[in-house]
């Protein structure tokens, strides 16, 4: 009788725990960590043009005059944003992949975390993206 089974080398159980062996390369966290790295860099990019763009302000009318003003450094900020969710996103689909997730070890929690966090982070910085039009319609006094 042949076993049809595949056999994969997950490691060693040491003192209740899981240790992958030196020759498992889980590719899934390599890239969710590349993506993680990703996203902070973005999310960098995306806090410089937020306060460059000096949009907080006391009221909504004077925060669309505002974003009219700087329209350039609002609109990088919103794409920035955007991108920053798309990235989280993509590291936590990668994070779900990885042996540690599959093989419940860890909880899965953390990457369905973030990838709630990046559909909210997208969808900001879409509707962010949005304001920019609107806003440019309107004339400082």
């Amino acid at each position: 009788m042949s076993d049809d089974k595949e056999t994969i080398d997950t490691g060693s159980v040491t003192s209740g725990s899981v240790v992958p062996s030196a020759g498992v390369s889980d590719r899934a966290a390599g890239w969710g960590g590349a993506f993680l790295i990703l996203t902070a860099l973005i999310t960098a990019v995306m806090v410089y043009a937020r306060v460059a763009s000096d949009a907080d302000q006391g009221t909504f009318a004077e925060s669309l005059r505002a974003v009219a003003e700087n329209r350039g450094m609002y609109s990088l900020f919103g794409a920035a944003r955007l991108a920053s969710g798309l990235t989280l996103l993509a590291a936590g689909w990668f994070l779900l992949r990885t042996w540690i997730s599959r093989d419940r070890w860890a909880t899965p929690w953390v990457p369905y975390l973030f990838i709630a966090s990046g559909v909210c982070t997208a969808v900001s910085g879409a509707a962010r993206c949005g304001v920019v039009p609107v806003a440019g319609g309107r004339r400082p006094a």
